[in-house]
């Protein structure tokens, strides 16, 4: 269990996270997850932060999981960093009374006046009395009103999110505010619940914010988080899921699985792993959605199968003298130095660019223009070989026969 942040940072998150660079190290955006809390251990009389932890460990999987599935790597501080893409607070807010107010820094606060995606989280009950809560309320649309909690053993909550049921609060146990509504100024309620009764709003979303009613969030809740961010997820799933231009999905349970993929490809390769180790592949032409129904303990791998191509646009066949176009030939013939030019076209990003003369690797370009200047002492006939890579492990490569003739280096 986890009492405070050094129970946190034992508990180590990475186990959900590995997931992130299961297959290959990719460049993706980058979601800040903020987890504001005291390190206090608390007292019975005085609990200090042990539940709002508590809380976290049971909403970490839906929260890693909707960033994750979106695409997005999780980087997690106890303070906001700069120029991440997008943030995910997590914090208490109120403890039952007062003098237990955990007060934002305006290091969050500012978070509230940029235009990048910040949701919250409140592992207690939401403020109502300090300025800074004040500011964050109106942000995501709510009245400043005292609302009453629930906090339940054993049962859970169901949500309603585009007309999609989902368990929005598992049964171990959670505490939600009682969110009526009305009490929605001027935010958008993107999902609601009944219960005994009353309907209560369960995401709220205004502008670039949006608000998390509850702690204690089941795994299903990161459908809509992840629906919030970019419109990944369409359906609850039962999958820890990374997506990327490699993709991995592990079913826990037997499940539906419908994602649109964070990047725009036609092509992908997949692997399938059954619990038994019966492992399955193939190729699939992919139009904006995949479906697929997995068995508890498949792994499905998912990568992008790209269309990179290679060009050398100088030297031409023709003659150079110090790099200067002189005339045309059947293949090219340099006197002095050249600047080899590289044309990458691909529907992935580029990782790298790689030159190489008679299989001696000369130079790694990892920004466009890919360029090389060939200034070495040599006489005769070469091989000119250039090898392009994107980032989900295509290649394609381009060799080309050069006479040199250079005197000087």
């Amino acid at each position: 269990m986890i009492y405070n942040r050094s129970d946190f940072e034992e508990f180590d998150p990475s186990s959900l996270l590995t997931y992130q660079d299961m297959m290959i190290e990719e460049k993706k955006p980058i979601c800040n997850v903020v987890v504001y809390l005291t390190n206090e251990s608390g007292t019975e009389n005085n609990p200090g932060d042990i539940d709002p932890w508590q809380l976290l460990e049971i909403s970490f999987s839906a929260i890693a999981n909707g960033i994750m599935a979106s695409g997005y790597k999780i980087v997690i501080t106890p303070l906001p960093i700069k120029n991440a893409d997008m943030y995910y607070i997590y914090t208490r807010g109120k403890w039952w009374d007062e003098s237990s107010i955990l007060d934002l820094p305006d290091e969050i606060i500012n978070l509230f006046y940029e235009n990048k995606t910040a949701f919250l989280e409140v592992g207690g009950v939401l403020p109502a009395s300090t300025p800074n809560w004040q500011i964050v309320r109106s942000k995501i649309g709510l009245d400043n009103n005292e609302y009453d909690t629930l906090c339940l053993v054993g049962e859970s909550i169901e949500g309603e999110y585009k007309d999609m049921p989902y368990t929005h609060l598992g049964d171990d146990w959670f505490i939600m505010n009682e969110i009526r509504p009305w009490n929605v100024k001027d935010g958008e309620i993107l999902s609601t619940c009944d219960y005994d009764g009353d309907t209560y709003a369960l995401i709220i979303k205004k502008g670039n914010f949006v608000f998390i009613n509850g702690a204690g969030l089941d795994m299903d809740a990161g459908f809509p988080i992840s629906n919030i961010i970019n419109d990944c997820l369409q359906f609850p799933s039962k999958c820890i899921i990374t997506s990327g231009y490699t993709s991995t999905f592990y079913a826990f349970e037997d499940t539906y699985l419908k994602i649109k993929l964070p990047y725009e490809v036609s092509d992908l390769k997949w692997m399938k792993r059954s619990i038994n180790g019966e492992i399955k592949e193939g190729e699939l032409e992919y139009n904006t959605i995949y479906t697929d129904f997995l068995q508890k303990g498949t792994l499905l791998v998912l990568m992008a199968e790209g269309n990179i191509s290679t060009k050398i646009i100088c030297p031409e066949d023709a003659l150079y003298i110090n790099g200067k176009k002189i005339m045309p030939l059947k293949k090219p013939f340099i006197v002095g130095s050249i600047t080899v030019k590289i044309e990458v076209n691909s529907n992935i990003e580029v990782k790298d660019v790689k030159f190489y003369v008679d299989d001696m690797l000369k130079k790694i370009d990892n920004d466009e223009p890919y360029e090389w200047t060939w200034n070495e002492k040599g006489f005769g006939k070469h091989s000119l070989a250039v090898i392009a890579s994107d980032i989900a492990g295509n290649t394609d490569e381009i060799e080309k026969e050069i006479w040199m003739a250079n005197w000087r280096n």
